[in-house]
């Protein structure tokens, strides 16, 4: 039987199903089981088309669900990095109004030296505020050194 399926003188009943059917099993009338056979592919095509469906289906879920998980994901990422955000601008801010109030700290305290040191200017001129000789400064000890 294996043969004659196979054979070479039956490739022509191969491209006809019926000569096939009729000269492989001996089924004279092959009408009925020309129909089974039609209605047996149409099933199986019915079924791997459903087959692929569900498929595509069960893919579109899995993409649908990647999908949503990534969106999840960025959504959860861009949260963070909005969080991240917040806090290193709120840090910069203390880290400014930190060093205002240490520049103010300085310029206050800056003022309050630059006060004392102008009246210690005024009250008190500078020991050498001529050149050595010409009767300003310690004129005793550039005599002392001659």
């Amino acid at each position: 039987m294996f043969f004659t399926l196979f054979s070479s003188d039956r490739a022509k009943d191969r491209r006809d199903p019926a000569a096939f059917l009729r000269n492989t099993f001996g089924i004279e009338d092959v009408s009925p089981h020309y129909r089974l056979l039609e209605v047996w592919i149409l099933e199986v095509w019915i079924l791997e088309v459903w087959i692929l469906d569900v498929w595509i289906l069960e893919v579109w879920i899995v993409e649908v669900w990647i999908v949503e998980v990534w969106i999840v994901e960025v959504w959860i990422v861009e949260v963070w990095i909005v969080e991240v955000w917040i806090r290193e601008v709120w840090i910069l801010e203390v880290w400014i109004l930190e060093v205002w109030i240490l520049e103010v700290w300085i310029l206050e305290a800056d003022g309050v030296g630059a006060a004392e040191t102008r009246a210690a200017a005024i009250l008190h001129p500078p020991v050498l505020s001529a050149p050595r000789g010409h009767g300003g400064g310690d004129t005793a000890a550039v005599t002392r050194r001659r």
